[in-house]
């Protein structure tokens, strides 16, 4: 088994911010360790608690952000503010307690999706009741982040 994280943190940018912390334990299962859906400042806040009482785990610790494209379609989509401006609160926020201005990494949407389906969080026991999605998308892009660092078969149990 790799060497994983014992934290990831996901983040699903948007007027309503989707957030996940979630914990690798020892017998390779994964626990939800906060989940929410929160407004940029919530976020902001919430981050900076996160980092702030783990200044010195950052090597235990990854963040993963659903990657935001800009596109002709971005015109469009009145979430497109939002998601690039939380994107930013995050970077600045990970660059100031850590230094490292590429600590985060992206994932695309369907990345994640594809491979962690509702059912998948169920199994895994990863699931956020309540809201509208948005703490299950990030859960999901943490979810994905331990799978491709290596961790397998979690939701088999």
């Amino acid at each position: 088994m790799p060497d994983l994280p014992r934290y990831i943190v996901g983040i699903d940018p948007g007027l309503m911010t989707g957030w996940a912390v979630l914990r690798h334990n020892d017998d390779d299962t994964l626990t939800v360790i906060d989940s929410a859906e929160l407004d940029m400042y919530q976020f902001g806040e919430r981050l900076t608690d996160f980092l702030d009482v783990n200044k010195d785990d950052a090597a235990e610790i990854q963040i993963v952000v659903e990657r935001f494209l800009i596109t002709e379609k971005t015109a469009r989509n009145s979430q497109a503010p939002w998601s690039l401006m939380v994107i930013g609160v995050a970077d600045w926020l990970v660059y100031q307690m850590w230094g490292e201005p590429d600590r985060i990494t992206r994932q695309g949407p369907a990345e994640a999706k594809t491979l962690i389906t509702n059912v998948i969080l169920r199994r895994a026991k990863t699931w956020h009741k309540g809201g509208a999605g948005h703490a299950n998308d990030a859960i999901r892009h943490a979810v994905y982040r331990y799978a491709k660092l290596g961790l397998r078969n979690m939701w088999d149990t």
